[in-house]
């Protein structure tokens, strides 16, 4: 059964004009593919995940159609576990050292677990990057338009080092240097992009990134600000009954409420702000972005993509409730069984319960956020990108074959990225 093709699309000679991709996708499409291949994930204890990434990914890529050419996945999920299996391999005897490690520094001076702890969170942010540039070669290079390969230079080892150095300056600095860190790790990894013979550019300056970056910044200092400032007035003018205190370090009910309240509502302003900057970002690095003479422009917006998270989130914060009542109710029951008060069956319906609910959620999350969030972001962002000059992709020529031979499996492993 061929699932990533919704329709089969007629090629048709590219227009004078931009060209903006299409996205033949269907959510309900989507759903029945989520289902089937989360299913077979549950049955198989976890094994078929591999498979079910391989046919997801050529479902979205396959449903997306340029210039009258569909892109074409060619990954395999072979290629994917053995991969996935070569880094536990080497990551298991890692942790377990990292195990024996702070078991032997127990009782010793404090300093030697502050270093093993510092020394582990450096490993793991370094692979963490690491995996990061390996996913996006192994993608790249499974990718295909028109028949001719997507590829990646292998620098992942040089990308992470990079990485890592200003990450230490992005602690040293509070955050401040972000937007350079941002431009410059993308740049390096866009720089050894290529399409066939074709070799992908970002060039663009910083200064749009470091302004919206200082809103991002602001944005929560100013929310909470505000909400002070009100108040006072307020209490001032005697508005909504309310009178100033008559000490500043009067206990005030109060006033504890409105610190409580206006810190809330700045770090929830901190994160729509940090949303909203992070689309933005995505928007300048696709205009920053050319292959030869093909310019990309993107017209990407947050109030497109954030309510379909939003909602695929409380969906999936609802489920993670429902989970916890279950075990609570679990707990109860339990109890009631201990005091006689409830007969013996009645602990095996509870545990029955909690199980079916916890076995719920991982069906349903995954069925919740792809045909809601991801579907949105990948239709939103193919469906918004025009492509300038793309005739002059017709003179782009294969390229000789660089790919990687297994899959992005340390990226699998620490969870790093999507699909």
């Amino acid at each position: 059964m061929d699932d990533h093709r919704e329709a089969p699309t007629a090629a048709a000679p590219p227009p004078a004009g931009p060209v903006v991709p299409q996205f033949l996708g269907r959510r309900g499409a989507l759903f029945a593919l989520v289902l089937k291949t989360m299913g077979l994930t549950l049955l198989t204890l976890g094994i078929y995940r591999f498979w079910a990434k391989t046919r997801l990914r050529r479902y979205f890529w396959g449903n997306v159609v340029i210039a009258g050419e569909p892109l074409e996945y060619t990954g395999k999920a072979s290629e994917l576990l053995v991969g996935f299996l070569i880094v536990v391999a080497v990551l298991v005897p890692l942790s377990v050292a990292s195990s024996v490690l702070r078991v032997m520094a127990e009782g010793g001076p404090a300093w030697i677990g502050l270093v093993l702890n510092f020394t582990y969170a450096f490993v793991l942010v370094f692979l963490i990057d690491f995996a990061t540039y390996r996913m996006w070669r192994y993608r790249l290079t499974r990718t295909r338009w028109r028949g001719i390969r997507f590829g990646m230079e292998n620098g992942a080892l040089k990308y992470a080092g990079r990485a890592f150095l200003w990450r230490i300056g992005q602690v040293l600095s509070l955050g401040l240097i972000t937007p350079w860190m941002r431009l410059d790790l993308a740049k390096y990894r866009v720089d050894r992009m290529r399409l066939g013979d074709q070799a992908f550019a970002l060039n663009g300056p910083a200064r749009p990134l470091v302004l919206g970056w200082l809103g991002v910044w602001a944005t929560p200092f100013a929310a909470w600000s505000l909400i002070l400032v009100v108040t006072w007035v307020a209490m001032e003018f005697g508005a909504f009954g309310l009178s100033p205190p008559t000490s500043f370090f009067e206990d005030d009910p109060l006033l504890k409420g409105v610190g409580v309240v206006s810190i809330g509502v700045a770090l929830l302003s901190a994160i729509l702000a940090f949303a909203f900057y992070r689309i933005f970002e995505a928007r300048y690095f696709i205009d920053c972005t050319a292959v030869g003479t093909v310019r990309l422009e993107s017209q990407l917006r947050a109030r497109s993509i954030l309510p379909a998270f939003v909602l695929a989130w409380a969906i999936v914060l609802a489920l993670f409730f429902a989970i916890i009542f279950g075990v609570i109710f679990i707990g109860i029951f339990a109890v009631f069984m201990k005091t006689g008060m409830a007969s013996p069956e009645v602990p095996v319906v509870g545990m029955v319960t909690g199980i079916a609910v916890a076995g719920l959620m991982l069906v349903l999350s995954p069925l919740v956020t792809y045909p809601i969030a991801v579907f949105q972001t990948v239709r939103h962002v193919w469906t918004t990108l025009s492509i300038h000059d793309i005739g002059a992709l017709d003179r782009v020529v294969q390229a000789p074959a660089g790919e990687p031979r297994f899959g992005e499996g340390l990226a699998d492993a620490l969870d790093v990225g999507a699909i």
